[in-house]
């Protein structure tokens, strides 16, 4: 999946927040190989999938590449049972090659919700509305934000985090990568 304006990942997103341009790695189906990549990368601490799959997600970002990288966080009781982000590792090693700066303190979930993935899309909208913060917003005056995630479904998550970054500094430019698009 290329990484424009009109990318399945742009258009599920564009008519929620103004993004650049946005790109996924694969398509999400949660019994074939990529749904089972996602979740030993999620609940079996295998962070080094995610590190792969920034291998193969950074050249198509090289020709208008971010400067600095955002991984949509995890709240603190999450991370406290997971024990890791597993966006962390992905984020760090996209940054590495990307000559990119990776910050996962500017973008905080303050609010502990549950799991999205049993939930209907409205119940995912209500569920992360209002569950962001936003740490420094002057570090990404008129800079090229990249926020990643691991999978779109909805885009409730990614579309909360990206409007409030957008409108801690509007002139930003901001694009999304995410490891895989779930198109259902």
């Amino acid at each position: 999946m290329s990484f424009s304006e009109d990318s399945p990942v742009a258009i599920r997103l564009k008519h929620l927040v103004d993004i650049h341009k946005a790109t996924a790695l694969m398509f999400y189906h949660p019994k074939a190989s990529s749904g089972k990549l996602i979740h030993e990368l999620k609940y079996h601490n295998k962070p080094e999938i995610g590190a792969l799959l920034a291998e193969y997600l950074a050249p198509k970002l090289r020709a208008d590449k971010p400067d600095i990288i955002i991984p949509i966080p995890l709240h603190r009781k999450k991370m406290k049972i997971r024990g890791y982000n597993q966006l962390e590792l992905f984020g760090k090693k996209l940054a590495s090659r990307l000559n990119a700066h990776y910050n996962d303190g500017i973008l905080l979930k303050t609010t502990h919700t549950e799991t999205q993935t049993t939930k209907n899309p409205m119940e995912r909208w209500k569920n992360v509305m209002k569950t962001f913060e936003i740490r420094n917003p002057e570090i990404l005056k008129q800079k090229h934000i990249l926020l990643i995630d691991d999978v779109l479904t909805t885009g409730a998550t990614l579309s909360a985090a990206a409007k409030l970054l957008k409108e801690s500094q509007p002139e930003i430019k901001l694009s999304v990568a995410v490891m895989a698009y779930n198109r259902h």
